[in-house]
Order: C-alpha cells, then sequence, then structure tokens
C-alpha cells in the first residue's frame, strides 16, 4: 500500500532526500517526515517515519522512567508515553501488554 512517486526527483532539490514542499533547496520536509509535507517543520509531515507525539512526527516516544539527577534514582516521567504502532500514547489499549516502554500483543518468550 505504498505510495510510489517517480516524479519527486524532478520536484525536489537533490538535498531534500526526496521529501519536499517546494523547488528550492530551503524547502525540504523535516527529516521525521515519511513522504511530503506542508512546510519544514515537523508538525507539517503528512505522515510521519517513526512516532507522531502531540501534533509531530519524533524519532522515539518519551521514555516511562527517567533519570533524576537530583536524585540519583530512576524515577517514572511524567511525559512518558507507550509506542503503540507508530502512535506515541498515554496508556496501552486493555488488550495490550505494556513491555519496555511498548504495547505488544504478547510477552517475548525469555
Amino acid at each position: 500500500m505504498c505510495q510510489k512517486l517517480n516524479f519527486i526527483s524532478a520536484v525536489c532539490d537533490s538535498s531534500c532526500d526526496g521529501r519536499c514542499f517546494g523547488k528550492e533547496q530551503d524547502e525540504c520536509c523535516h527529516p521525521e517526515c515519511a513522504g511530503g509535507c506542508v512546510g519544514p517543520g515537523r508538525e507539517q509531515c503528512l505522515a510521519c517515519k517513526n512516532f507522531y507525539f502531540e501534533g509531530s512526527c519524533h524519532s522515539y516516544c518519551p521514555r516511562m522512567k527517567m533519570f533524576d539527577p537530583s536524585t540519583h534514582q530512576v524515577v517514572n516521567n511524567p511525559d512518558g508515553r507507550y509506542a503503540f504502532g507508530s502512535l506515541c500514547v498515554k496508556d496501552c489499549p486493555p488488550y495490550l501488554v505494556k513491555e519496555n516502554d511498548a504495547c505488544v500483543i504478547e510477552c517475548p518468550a525469555y
């Protein structure tokens, strides 16, 4: 179900890596955009290469735990999200299991 864009090299400047919103060198999409975009920002992608989080594309979801340098302990991250497909979600759907900051169908066999 992928799109095939034969004309993209004729439309985009070569520095845009096939993702642009205009013909000029400074009209490239953000690197986190999977296909096209309407502007240069990560929030202007038509689709995300990795994850969609709070209206923009990111390479990863915020970790559920973080290191607190003031206490030297690992604590819950209030902004942490689980990876659910290509989305970053606050909680997994009830039919899935939480495993290493991701929503999965079943736990891996160890």
